[in-house]
C-alpha cells in the first residue's frame, strides 16, 4: 500500500477524529454526545482535503465530491438524535438529511439518468432514510461502542467493493471513513479512562454512538451509492447488505 495513502486516508482521519472527540468532551459538556459525529465528519474532511486537487478540489465539481460536506451535514443531524428528542423529530431530521444526500449524489451530468433523475432521487432518499431509521432505532443495548467497530468494518467493506468493481479513485476517497469511525471510538475510550468526564456529566454511550450514525449513512452509504451510480443499477443497495450484517454481528 502507498505510504502517503496510508498516512492521509488511514492515520490522519483517525487522529483528527480522536482529537475532536477529546476536545469536544473537554470544552463543551452540553454537546459531548455530538462530538463523535463531528469527529468522524472532520476526520474524513481533512483526509479528503489531503488528496490531490485533481481528485478532490475544495469546491465540488462532481456529485461524489460532495461527500465530505454531506458528512458535515450528517454531523449537524447528531443534535436531533439526543436521548430526549422525540422519535418523530428524529425521523424528520433523518428524512431531511436523506433528501439532501439524494439531491447531491444523484448526478446531473449523466445523459442516461437525466430523464429519470427524479425517480433516482426518490429511490436514493428512501434508501438513505430506511438505513438511517434502521440504525438509530436499534434498542439501546445494541447501540453500544462495539457497534462502531462493526460499522467501521462495513465502511471498509464498501470501500473495497467500490475500489474493486468501480474505480480505485472512488475507493481511495472513501477509505478514510473506517479510520475516522475507529478514531472517534478511541477518543471516547481515552476520555473515560483519563477521567475527563466529570461526575454528573456521564456520557450516554447510546447517545454518543447514535450521533455518529447519520454521518455513517452520509459517508459510507453515500460512497456505496456513488459506486452503484458509476457502475450499474444492480449495485444500488450494496451498503444495505453490509450495515444490517454489522448490526447483527454487534449483538451482545
Amino acid at each position: 500500500m502507498d505510504v502517503v495513502l496510508l498516512l492521509t486516508s488511514g492515520i490522519v482521519p483517525a487522529v483528527v477524529a480522536a482529537g475532536v472527540v477529546l476536545l469536544g468532551i473537554w470544552l463543551f459538556a452540553q454537546q459531548r454526545s455530538a462530538s463523535g459525529a463531528l469527529g468522524v465528519a472532520l476526520g474524513f474532511l481533512v483526509a479528503y482535503w489531503l488528496l490531490p486537487d485533481k481528485w478532490a478540489p475544495p469546491s465540488p465539481e462532481k456529485h461524489w465530491q460532495w461527500l465530505p460536506y454531506l458528512g458535515l451535514a450528517g454531523a449537524l443531524g447528531a443534535w436531533s438524535l439526543a436521548d430526549d428528542v422525540p422519535r418523530p423529530a428524529r425521523w424528520a431530521a433523518l428524512g431531511l438529511l436523506s433528501l439532501v444526500l439524494a439531491l447531491q449524489l444523484v448526478p446531473t451530468t449523466f445523459p442516461a439518468l437525466v430523464p429519470l433523475r427524479p425517480l433516482w432521487i426518490g429511490l436514493a432518499a428512501t434508501y438513505f432514510a430506511l438505513l438511517g431509521v434502521l440504525l438509530v432505532e436499534l434498542p439501546a443495548a445494541r447501540i453500544a461502542p462495539r457497534l462502531l467497530v462493526w460499522l467501521a468494518g462495513s465502511a471498509l467493506g464498501t470501500t473495497l467493493i467500490v475500489a474493486a468493481s468501480v474505480s480505485l479513485r472512488y475507493g481511495e476517497v472513501s477509505l478514510a471513513v473506517a479510520p475516522a469511525i475507529l478514531g472517534s471510538l478511541v477518543g471516547i475510550v481515552l476520555a473515560q479512562r483519563w477521567g475527563w468526564v466529570a461526575p454528573g456529566t456521564k456520557i450516554s454511550a447510546a447517545a454518543f454512538v447514535r450521533g455518529i450514525l447519520p454521518v455513517y449513512v452520509a459517508l459510507a452509504a453515500g460512497a456505496g451509492f456513488v459506486g452503484c451510480i458509476e457502475r450499474q443499477p444492480k449495485l444500488l443497495c450494496q451498503e444495505t447488505t453490509t450495515a444490517p450484517r454489522a448490526v447483527k454481528l454487534a449483538e451482545p
